[in-house]
């Protein structure tokens, strides 16, 4: 079994929070770019045995949390390429694109969750972190609401404008 065999070069004894932090990276990893595939090989690597234990830790909500602030992170430092190709699609005529760009910044300018986030206001790490979180949510509804077929949002659009008075 591999957690029978020592690692090679067995890191220093790791504390909670620094297991915490390995275990949120690793599962903030794309499955096809970690080094470890499965849990057991990452606790070998970090020197733990692969218990009940380490198992719990990993599902813990200290985990998952850190993991999703991660995720969130990495998904806003991609935001501004998002927007600017976005952009351009919408100035090429593509109105789903259009769309989603306009909505994004009314968004923006209106969500007063979404502000506080962007706002340097002093606050507890908690809040941060928890209105990251929701602003990652926010930019991933709105990448799933750019759809591939022009000419379904061609239709969309018109039927908003007929709406309109």
């Amino acid at each position: 079994m591999i957690d029978d065999i020592p690692p090679a070069n067995p890191p220093p004894q790791l504390s909670r929070a620094e297991l915490i932090e390995a275990v949120a990276q690793w599962q903030a990893t794309p499955v096809v770019l970690r080094q470890e595939l499965t849990l057991n090989q990452l606790a070998h690597r970090l020197g733990v045995r692969a218990n009940g234990w380490f198992y719990d830790l990993a599902e813990s909500s200290e985990v998952y949390h850190l993991m999703l602030v991660k995720v969130a992170g990495d998904a806003l430092k991609q935001a501004p390429e998002i927007l600017l190709t976005l952009a351009e699609k919408a100035k090429a005529g593509h109105v789903k694109a259009a769309e989603v760009y306009l909505n994004f910044f009314r968004q923006v300018l209106t969500d007063e969750r979404f502000l506080s986030v962007l706002r340097p206001a002093p606050k507890d790490a908690r809040s941060l972190l928890a209105d990251t979180a929701r602003a990652a949510e926010n930019l991933l509804q709105l990448a799933e609401a750019l759809g591939d077929d022009e000419e379904e949002a061609r239709k969309h659009i018109l039927g908003m404008n007929d709406s309109c008075p």
